[in-house]
């Protein structure tokens, strides 16, 4: 019987050895300018100035004027000369425009007058034109008697000027030439009657200087013409 015998040494030695060395460097720069240029745009639709005040006193949505002169041709006539007076008695110790911007806050006596002048200074375009120019630098001044006769015409106009397409048919047309209506107050029956000769003639009279201005505002306008037709001095 032989027997053989093996003896085995193992010796395994193991090294690892691992270096890691990440270096990261991340510069981030970023660099925003943002301008931004607003303009401002503004459309303005303008009523003779006299028909504008015969609105005013026969509005249902005013009817104090009525109430203290009285609803009738005689009643509207001393509202407009009172408030003429007023105004001009103003005019005659400031200036024109002070007046319109500032009326009641200048003496007691203006304080006082009835409603402090208001619908005779709303119609003083030419004081107001300035400031509008001065603060929009874009202006459509429009005509309302215009508007009144040819709607489309002139809401295709103002829609161009202010960046928005105007209808193409009939149907985009509809709701904006025909919108809900709803009316302040009552106003007489068979519309407001004519307003007498001599308080047209007053106010015409009041309100030539500062159409004239603003014709002169409005003369680079390229329908300057129509707009010495509209104004009537």
């Amino acid at each position: 019987m032989v027997r053989i015998r093996f003896r085995v040494r193992v010796t395994l030695t193991l090294t690892l050895a691992l270096t890691l060395t990440l270096t990261l460097t991340l510069t981030l720069t970023l660099t925003l300018t943002l301008t931004l240029t607003l303009t401002l745009t503004l459309t303005l639709t303008l009523t003779l100035t006299r028909d504008r005040m015969h609105a005013a006193f026969w509005n249902g949505g005013y009817p104090h004027y009525r109430s203290h002169y009285g609803a009738d041709a005689a009643g509207q006539a001393r509202w407009a000369q009172e408030s003429v007076a007023a105004f001009s008695r103003c005019a005659s110790n400031f200036s024109v425009a002070s007046c319109a911007l500032s009326f009641e806050s200048l003496t007691r006596e203006n304080e006082e007058t009835f409603y402090h002048c208001d619908q005779l200074i709303k119609g003083m375009y030419s004081v107001f034109y300035r400031r509008w120019q001065a603060e929009h630098r874009r202006l459509l001044p429009l005509r309302a008697e215009e508007y009144y006769a040819r709607p489309k015409a002139v809401l295709t106009r103002a829609m161009r000027f202010i960046g928005v397409a105007p209808p193409t048919d009939e149907a985009g047309w509809a709701p904006i030439l025909s919108p809900m209506i709803q009316l302040a107050g009552s106003r007489p029956k068979g519309g407001a009657p004519p307003m007498a000769a001599t308080t047209r003639e007053l106010l015409r009279t009041f309100y030539t200087p500062g159409l004239r201005e603003l014709l002169g505002l409005l003369r680079d306008e390229p329908d300057a013409a129509e707009w010495r037709a509209w104004s009537e001095v």
